[in-house]
């Protein structure tokens, strides 16, 4: 009698556990955007908000998790790639800051990059090693890119975003 009560005792336990495994996966999000011109004369620049939607419930339900389950999330990459004109670089750019919002949530610095080189047509920015979890739960995010130039730009850039996210979770 008391090996049964032990088992039944035992399989209880084991079937009321929480499934507390934990899983990581990746967020990928590119948006389209135009980098303004300049006219050569040094000041700040910042370009129409980039709203992105996160479409994260399904996201992190492709996960097996839930956004109370996310336990952290980060950018791991922040890019800025020139997709025209053609023949054209980002070397006018001095310096690039990248901020995200998201309604309800504070405006945040996300990434910085000193200086594009000449040729450059694609910057790597660095990102700042913030959880920025309760942002990627919100249905969208907005992006703002501000960047300073000395330089005479007389086009436009078409350019694309493209954003990372590591996240760590709970399986539910």
């Amino acid at each position: 009698m008391k090996k049964l009560l032990a088992i039944a005792l035992l399989a209880t336990t084991i079937l009321s556990c929480n499934n507390d495994e934990d899983t990581q996966f990746v967020l990928n999000y590119s948006e389209e955007f135009v980098l303004p011109a300049t006219l050569g004369i040094e000041y700040a620049i910042s370009t129409d908000s980039i709203a992105i939607e996160t479409d994260s419930d399904e996201k992190f339900n492709d996960n097996e998790t839930k956004a109370s389950l996310i336990n952290e999330a980060l950018i791991t990459t922040l890019q800025v790639s020139l997709t025209g004109p053609t023949g054209k670089d980002l070397q006018y750019v001095d310096q690039m800051s990248i901020y995200m919002s998201a309604t309800g949530l504070d405006e945040i610095l996300i990434g910085t990059i000193d200086e594009a080189d000449e040729g450059d047509v694609l910057l790597t920015l660095d990102t700042r090693d913030t959880d920025v979890q309760e942002y990627l739960k919100a249905t969208s995010v907005s992006f703002r890119i501000e960047f300073t130039s000395d330089d005479f730009a007389s086009q436009d850039r078409n350019c694309l975003l493209n954003v990372r996210f590591s996240v760590d979770a709970t399986k539910a």
